[in-house]
Protein backbone atom coordinates (compact mmCIF):
# COMPACT_ATOMS: atom_id res chain seq x y z
CA UNK A 1 0.00 0.00 0.00
CA UNK A 2 1.17 3.49 -0.82
CA UNK A 3 0.07 5.07 2.44
CA UNK A 4 2.06 2.83 4.80
CA UNK A 5 5.70 3.79 5.12
CA UNK A 6 8.27 1.11 4.54
CA UNK A 7 11.12 0.80 7.00
CA UNK A 8 13.50 2.12 4.29
CA UNK A 9 11.24 5.13 3.76
CA UNK A 10 11.24 5.80 7.51
CA UNK A 11 15.04 5.65 7.59
CA UNK A 12 15.34 7.92 4.55
CA UNK A 13 13.29 10.83 5.98
CA UNK A 14 14.97 13.77 4.27
CA UNK A 15 14.77 17.04 6.13
CA UNK A 16 13.59 19.25 3.24
CA UNK A 17 10.09 20.24 2.26
CA UNK A 18 8.23 17.44 0.47
CA UNK A 19 7.67 18.35 -3.18
CA UNK A 20 7.47 16.82 -6.62
CA UNK A 21 9.21 18.27 -9.63
CA UNK A 22 8.91 18.62 -13.37
CA UNK A 23 12.11 19.09 -15.39
CA UNK A 24 12.12 20.66 -18.84
CA UNK A 25 13.92 22.90 -21.29
CA UNK A 26 11.11 25.51 -21.26
CA UNK A 27 12.33 27.38 -24.36
CA UNK A 28 10.30 29.36 -23.51
CA UNK A 29 7.90 28.39 -20.73
CA UNK A 30 4.35 28.30 -22.22
CA UNK A 31 0.79 27.34 -21.26
CA UNK A 32 1.41 23.66 -22.01
CA UNK A 33 4.19 23.61 -19.42
CA UNK A 34 1.92 25.31 -16.91
CA UNK A 35 -0.75 22.64 -17.50
CA UNK A 36 1.86 19.87 -17.01
CA UNK A 37 3.06 21.42 -13.74
CA UNK A 38 -0.49 21.72 -12.47
CA UNK A 39 -1.25 18.12 -13.40
CA UNK A 40 1.94 16.96 -11.65
CA UNK A 41 0.96 18.80 -8.46
CA UNK A 42 -2.59 17.41 -8.60
CA UNK A 43 -1.50 13.81 -9.25
CA UNK A 44 0.88 13.77 -6.29
CA UNK A 45 -1.12 16.18 -4.11
CA UNK A 46 2.07 18.11 -3.40
CA UNK A 47 3.53 21.42 -4.55
CA UNK A 48 5.66 21.19 -7.67
CA UNK A 49 9.09 22.62 -8.42
CA UNK A 50 9.79 23.47 -12.06
CA UNK A 51 13.40 22.67 -12.94
CA UNK A 52 14.56 24.38 -16.11
CA UNK A 53 17.37 22.52 -17.86
CA UNK A 54 19.57 24.86 -19.89
CA UNK A 55 21.30 22.56 -22.36
CA UNK A 56 24.98 23.01 -23.07
CA UNK A 57 24.53 21.25 -26.43
CA UNK A 58 21.73 23.40 -27.81
CA UNK A 59 22.08 27.11 -27.35
CA UNK A 60 19.00 28.79 -25.94
CA UNK A 61 17.82 31.85 -27.84
CA UNK A 62 17.01 33.46 -24.47
CA UNK A 63 19.52 34.44 -21.76
CA UNK A 64 19.33 32.64 -18.43
CA UNK A 65 18.54 35.93 -16.67
CA UNK A 66 15.35 36.35 -18.76
CA UNK A 67 14.33 32.70 -18.28
CA UNK A 68 14.79 33.13 -14.53
CA UNK A 69 12.67 36.32 -14.47
CA UNK A 70 9.89 34.56 -16.39
CA UNK A 71 10.06 31.48 -14.15
CA UNK A 72 9.77 33.58 -11.02
CA UNK A 73 6.77 35.39 -12.49
CA UNK A 74 5.04 32.05 -13.19
CA UNK A 75 5.83 30.91 -9.63
CA UNK A 76 4.37 34.08 -8.11
CA UNK A 77 1.15 33.75 -10.11
CA UNK A 78 0.47 30.05 -9.45
CA UNK A 79 0.14 28.78 -5.88
CA UNK A 80 0.73 25.13 -6.76
CA UNK A 81 4.28 25.97 -7.93
CA UNK A 82 6.62 25.86 -4.95
CA UNK A 83 9.68 27.07 -6.83
CA UNK A 84 11.20 27.63 -10.25
CA UNK A 85 14.86 26.65 -10.37
CA UNK A 86 17.33 26.85 -13.20
CA UNK A 87 19.55 23.79 -13.09
CA UNK A 88 23.18 24.93 -13.39
CA UNK A 89 24.11 25.10 -17.09
CA UNK A 90 26.77 22.57 -17.95
CA UNK A 91 25.99 20.19 -15.06
CA UNK A 92 25.21 16.60 -16.01
CA UNK A 93 21.48 16.03 -16.32
CA UNK A 94 21.33 12.51 -14.88
CA UNK A 95 18.19 12.46 -12.74
CA UNK A 96 20.18 11.69 -9.60
CA UNK A 97 22.12 14.94 -9.93
CA UNK A 98 18.89 16.89 -10.39
CA UNK A 99 17.48 15.25 -7.24
CA UNK A 100 20.66 16.14 -5.30
CA UNK A 101 20.36 19.73 -6.60
CA UNK A 102 16.80 19.89 -5.25
CA UNK A 103 17.93 18.43 -1.91
CA UNK A 104 20.69 21.06 -1.66
CA UNK A 105 17.99 23.70 -2.22
CA UNK A 106 16.00 22.47 0.80
CA UNK A 107 13.56 20.09 -0.88
CA UNK A 108 12.69 16.43 -0.40
CA UNK A 109 11.59 15.33 -3.89
CA UNK A 110 9.25 12.35 -3.53
CA UNK A 111 8.28 12.09 -7.19
CA UNK A 112 8.28 13.75 -10.56
CA UNK A 113 6.13 14.36 -13.58
CA UNK A 114 7.37 14.18 -17.14
CA UNK A 115 6.21 13.91 -20.72
CA UNK A 116 5.92 10.68 -22.69
CA UNK A 117 9.17 11.49 -24.53
CA UNK A 118 11.22 11.08 -21.32
CA UNK A 119 9.15 8.63 -19.27
CA UNK A 120 11.00 5.38 -20.10
CA UNK A 121 14.42 6.96 -19.59
CA UNK A 122 13.47 8.40 -16.18
CA UNK A 123 11.98 5.07 -15.05
CA UNK A 124 15.32 3.37 -15.82
CA UNK A 125 17.25 6.07 -13.93
CA UNK A 126 15.02 5.70 -10.86
CA UNK A 127 15.49 1.91 -10.95
CA UNK A 128 19.27 2.45 -11.03
CA UNK A 129 19.15 4.90 -8.10
CA UNK A 130 16.99 2.49 -6.09
CA UNK A 131 19.84 -0.03 -5.90
CA UNK A 132 21.68 -0.21 -2.56
CA UNK A 133 24.95 0.63 -4.35
CA UNK A 134 23.65 3.96 -5.67
CA UNK A 135 25.41 7.04 -4.31
CA UNK A 136 22.28 9.14 -4.76
CA UNK A 137 19.76 8.63 -1.98
CA UNK A 138 16.14 8.90 -3.03
CA UNK A 139 12.92 8.21 -1.20
CA UNK A 140 12.18 4.49 -1.68
CA UNK A 141 8.61 5.48 -2.57
CA UNK A 142 9.82 7.87 -5.32
CA UNK A 143 7.56 7.72 -8.38
CA UNK A 144 7.69 8.97 -11.95
CA UNK A 145 4.32 9.80 -13.50
CA UNK A 146 3.58 10.68 -17.09
CA UNK A 147 1.68 13.95 -17.19
CA UNK A 148 1.78 14.60 -20.92
CA UNK A 149 -0.52 17.50 -21.59
CA UNK A 150 0.38 17.99 -25.22
CA UNK A 151 -2.50 18.57 -27.56
CA UNK A 152 -2.41 18.59 -31.34
CA UNK A 153 -1.77 22.20 -32.34
CA UNK A 154 -1.35 23.06 -28.66
CA UNK A 155 1.29 25.32 -27.19
CA UNK A 156 4.92 24.54 -27.98
CA UNK A 157 8.22 26.36 -27.74
CA UNK A 158 8.52 26.19 -31.53
CA UNK A 159 5.16 27.89 -31.99
CA UNK A 160 6.00 30.61 -29.44
CA UNK A 161 9.35 31.33 -31.11
CA UNK A 162 7.63 31.46 -34.51
CA UNK A 163 5.02 33.93 -33.19
CA UNK A 164 7.87 36.11 -31.93
CA UNK A 165 9.66 35.84 -35.27
CA UNK A 166 6.45 36.73 -37.16
CA UNK A 167 5.76 39.64 -34.77
CA UNK A 168 2.41 38.04 -33.96
CA UNK A 169 1.63 39.16 -30.42
CA UNK A 170 -1.92 37.76 -30.59
CA UNK A 171 -0.61 34.24 -31.28
CA UNK A 172 2.06 34.68 -28.60
CA UNK A 173 -0.58 35.66 -26.02
CA UNK A 174 -2.71 32.61 -26.91
CA UNK A 175 0.23 30.29 -26.25
CA UNK A 176 1.58 31.86 -23.08
CA UNK A 177 0.33 32.14 -19.49
CA UNK A 178 -1.17 35.59 -18.90
CA UNK A 179 1.60 36.55 -16.47
CA UNK A 180 4.17 36.17 -19.28
CA UNK A 181 2.39 38.36 -21.84
CA UNK A 182 4.42 41.36 -20.66
CA UNK A 183 7.68 39.70 -21.78
CA UNK A 184 6.75 39.78 -25.49
CA UNK A 185 8.98 42.72 -26.50
CA UNK A 186 11.88 41.58 -24.35
CA UNK A 187 11.75 38.05 -25.81
CA UNK A 188 11.44 39.34 -29.36
CA UNK A 189 14.90 40.93 -29.08
CA UNK A 190 16.48 37.47 -28.96
CA UNK A 191 14.68 35.91 -31.93
CA UNK A 192 16.39 36.23 -35.29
Amino acid sequence: MKYIKTFESFLFEASGKKVVFFPGRFQPFHSGHLAALKRTSEMFRLPVVAVQIVSKREESPFPVSLLEKMGNEVKRANGFIEDFLIYPPGDKTFLGFIIEYLQKNGYDPTGMGCGSDRFDDYIKQVAYMSKPTSEVKIDPMFEVKMVDSRAANGPSGTRVRQALKDDNQEEYNELMPRELHKFYNEMKKYIK
